[in-house]
Order: C-alpha cells, then structure tokens, then sequence
C-alpha cells in the first residue's frame, strides 16, 4: 500500500484525518477566549495539528494576546523563535487598524527594537519606528522620544558587548 506524499508547503502535521478536523473544530472558538492561556494553547494546537492554509487563522487571537498581556507577550516572544516574533510584532505595528497610541504599543516598541538589533534587522527597526512615528507624532511626541532614546542606548550596549 501507497502512502500519500506529505509536502511541508500543505501540512504542518502529517495526514489530516476526521479525528483531527474534530479536534480543530473543537478548539477553533477556544482561540478567541478571554483566557491568554488558553488562546496560546489553542494556537499551539492549529500550528501544529491544521494545514498550512488554515494556520492563518491562528494569527489574530495571537495578536490580541500580544497586545493584552505582559505575560503571555514574554511568553510568545521569548520561546526561542526570534524570527517569527519579529515579524509578529513588525506586522502588529504597521496594522492600519493600531494607528491610535496606546501605552502598550509604547512596551511593543522596546522588544521590537531589542529584536532588530539583536537580529541585525537595521531596515526592520526603521521601517517600525517610521510608523510609530506616524502613530504617535500628533498624541504622545514624548512617547517616541522615550523609544528613540531606548533605541540608541540598545544599539550603544550592542556595539559595546561587540568590541569586548
């Protein structure tokens, strides 16, 4: 008996079964939960279990997550994939729909440049501090300010840990 080929480009797990489809239809509605756990949990399951079309999906409720918790923000970010996050929070920030100023983009800012610099992603920090910048230029200018000034004392602590 044949096996079916698996192609990584369509499946992010092996074959899709009925017993899979059940289990993605069970937890698709926990992704919008109020519980940050239990959305994290809930992508975790998608991001492995359901084809590579259908892992879209997972993206928005771990936005949300992104920008309602500390918490599970150091989570999602700090779990070893420096590269996924950055491009997480490069999207959250050029968002048309985040263009009002909010505190926690201002905390969003400061592990998106830690991220650019340790990742030596120059164009990257520039593009999201050109549409921080247009964010918050009208609304809070010391807000910017305060993230320019975290930017240049990161990339200052990179050039000093470079040269010893």
């Amino acid at each position: 008996m044949d096996s079916p080929k698996l192609t990584s480009a369509r499946y992010t797990s092996g074959k899709i079964n009925d017993d899979i489809k059940i289990l993605l239809q069970c937890t698709s509605p926990l992704l919008w939960s109020y519980n940050s756990a239990v959305v994290v949990a809930a992508a975790t399951v998608h991001w492995i279990m359901a084809p590579m079309e259908d892992v879209k999906r997972i993206v928005k409720p771990l936005l949300f997550v992104l920008r309602s918790s500390n918490a599970s923000r150091y989570v999602l970010i700090n779990v070893g994939q420096k590269q996924d996050a950055l491009q997480e929070l490069h999207d959250l920030i050029t968002l048309k729909r985040s263009r009002a100023w909010q505190n926690t983009l201002e905390r969003i800012m400061f592990k998106y440049i830690e991220l650019c610099v340790d990742m030596r992603r120059g164009r990257f920090a520039k593009d999201g501090l050109i549409e921080y910048r247009i964010v918050c230029q009208q609304v809070n200018v010391t807000s910017l300010e305060e993230v320019t000034k975290h930017s240049m004392q990161t990339l200052q602590e990179k050039a000093e840990q470079a040269q010893d």
